[in-house]
């Protein structure tokens, strides 16, 4: 399934995801991480049935320093994980999206985040791509290909 990314942020983007559902799915619960191909995209989904995030957070939640407790309220911490995940996927061209139940008395929430990214095309600089993503993709195509050696030329001295 071949795709152009950053390794490295995607890796960050899901950490992020999985490490809220850990925080919010109690002892016993379910989290599921999917990766699959739906057309010209890749999807990667995070799923949980922890405690869900209600209604009337879902548009807040992408938000800087927007962060909430279980019950949905405000709570402590930096807020900036989803924010943070959301400009990553923005770099890649992609989009992130979630849908969520919160708990009931009986019934366990669900949320999950899905995340779509372009997939089959590397995105150029002009395109805005990330410029820690270019400046890797320079630095690995750079050191594949095989660097001349110097030819020593008398005495080499080193300036102060």
């Amino acid at each position: 399934m071949p795709a152009w990314l950053d390794r490295d942020k995607v890796e960050k983007m899901l950490y992020n995801l999985i490490s809220n559902a850990l925080k919010f799915t109690p002892q016993g619960g379910r989290i599921r991480v999917s990766v699959k191909r739906e057309g010209a995209e890749l999807l990667l989904m995070v799923e949980d049935n922890g405690a869900g995030i209600a209604e009337k957070h879902i548009g807040k939640i992408f938000d800087m320093f927007q962060h909430f407790n279980a019950e949905g309220q405000v709570n402590e911490g930096t807020g900036i994980g989803l924010a943070f995940t959301k400009g990553l996927v923005a770099l890649h061209r992609g989009t992130i999206s979630v849908e969520s139940a919160p708990a009931q008395a009986e019934k366990a929430g669900q949320t999950c985040f899905a995340i779509r990214l372009p997939r089959g095309r590397r995105l150029t600089r002009s395109e805005n791509a990330s410029p820690g993503a270019w400046q890797e993709r320079m630095r690995t195509r750079a050191s594949w290909r095989k660097r001349p050696k110097r030819k020593k030329t008398g005495r080499q001295t080193a300036s102060r």
